[in-house]
């Protein structure tokens, strides 16, 4: 697992790899193994034997937004891993601080553009989820907000629910039991359409004609002779 642990591909996963440990009769071990928004843990994956006891459990954007994002990485997204199955896809949130003095995605548009420079956001990595679904946002609306990263998923939420940054795109799965229990409050559902979760809350895109965002979980193996990518 190439991701903090309390993520989203994180939840996501756990009960899966329960199930298929119960399948195949024996335990099978999560390790996580963060930073660089997933390239460390997802290289030592590409560089595993591929004798089927190492799998990768991954996000989208290890595939498809990091190799757009760095010069260099050391595995190849098409060439390095085999597909297993993709498992599932996520719904992500806009949150933010209770105490922040918006309640809609529109809101924090018009607050940022107020103040230019001065709204932050935070999310788990340079090219992780949820620093690219602001980024879409951002570039849908103009807003000049600013990213802050953290080390990891739930170290970001951690901040926001303290209050040192006002706002984030989280997975869904992570921040639902924050948000239930009054510790975050949701300005918008980024699907196309709403949450059956969370079926009172707008959609981003209902304020904010286009924009979606979601992403999927699979789980991949090491190919043989797996190349760098340079």
């Amino acid at each position: 697992m190439p991701l903090q642990a309390g993520s989203g591909v994180d939840i996501l996963m756990r009960p899966i790899v329960q199930k298929m440990g119960e399948s195949l009769g024996q335990a099978i071990t999560i390790e996580n193994i963060p930073g660089g928004a997933g390239l460390i843990g997802t290289a030592k994956v590409a560089q595993s034997s591929p004798d089927g006891y190492v799998l990768g459990a991954f996000n989208d954007s290890i595939l498809t937004m990091l190799p757009n994002l760095y010069k260099k990485i050391d595995y190849d997204p098409v060439q390095s891993f085999t597909p297993i199955s993709e498992v599932a896809a996520i719904t992500f949130v806009m949150v933010a601080n209770p105490s922040f003095p918006r309640n809609t995605a529109a809101d924090l548009v018009r607050i940022a553009k107020e103040k230019p420079g001065e709204i932050d956001y935070t999310s788990g990595g340079n090219g992780s989820p949820q620093h690219i679904g602001m980024e879409i946002f951002r570039q849908y609306t103009g807003a000049p907000i600013v990213h802050i990263p953290y080390r990891g998923a739930a170290a970001a939420v951690t901040n926001v629910m303290a209050g040192q940054v006002p706002v984030m795109i989280s997975a869904l799965s992570v921040v639902l039991p924050h948000i239930r229990a009054g510790k975050l409050k949701v300005l918008g559902v980024a699907s196309k359409t709403r949450s059956p979760l969370l079926p009172n809350t707008p959609t981003i895109n209902e304020s904010v004609k286009g924009y979606e965002f979601s992403t999927w979980g699979l789980y991949w193996r090491p190919k043989e002779n797996t190349p760098s990518c340079d």
